[in-house]
């Protein structure tokens, strides 16, 4: 299998990760952290002592800085970017009449195109959430996405 690359992206220092998640044999097993991982560490109070949980989630900067502190300390392969689990839509859209999600969902699909894309929820269903809300989420990633690709867009298309 071809990879191909972005020619600005730097060389991996460290691809344990990806082998091992392709199925290559790798010379030990990685270890990885999830989101979040680092806050119990020292760094990241401090980092938190002058910006909130949101504030962190939402500036590129310190979302690195804090995804980056358990991989200092650690002999770790991988991290996932520090975040809330956000997904690509506010979750308290599920909440919002049929046509209003509809909308939301619908804008949400061609902001982001149908190439390179997976639409997310993150932990958006919440206990009390009418799964038909959940249903008018779902179909309507669906409808918008395969009326893109029926048209076919060029700006989708740049990422076949």
């Amino acid at each position: 299998m071809v990879h191909k690359m972005n020619k600005k992206f730097p060389l991996l220092k460290n691809d344990l990760i990806l082998r091992a998640a392709r199925g290559e044999v790798v010379e030990r097993v990685p270890v990885w952290v999830m989101r979040q991982a680092g806050r119990y560490l020292s760094e990241y109070q401090e980092v938190r002592k002058s910006n909130d949980f949101f504030t962190i989630c939402q500036t590129p900067e310190l979302a690195c800085e804090v995804t980056l502190q358990p991989i200092r300390r650690f002999d770790l392969d991988a991290a996932i970017i520090f975040s809330d689990i956000l997904g690509n839509l506010d979750p308290c859209a599920l909440y919002a009449p049929k046509e209003e999600l509809t909308e939301k969902v619908a804008e949400m699909v061609r902001q982001f195109g149908v190439r390179n894309y997976i639409a997310n929820l993150g932990h958006g269903i919440y206990p009390d959430m009418d799964p038909e809300s959940v249903k008018t989420f779902v179909d309507t990633v669906h409808r918008v996405s395969e009326e893109i690709m029926n048209k076919g867009d060029p700006f989708n298309q740049l990422y076949t």
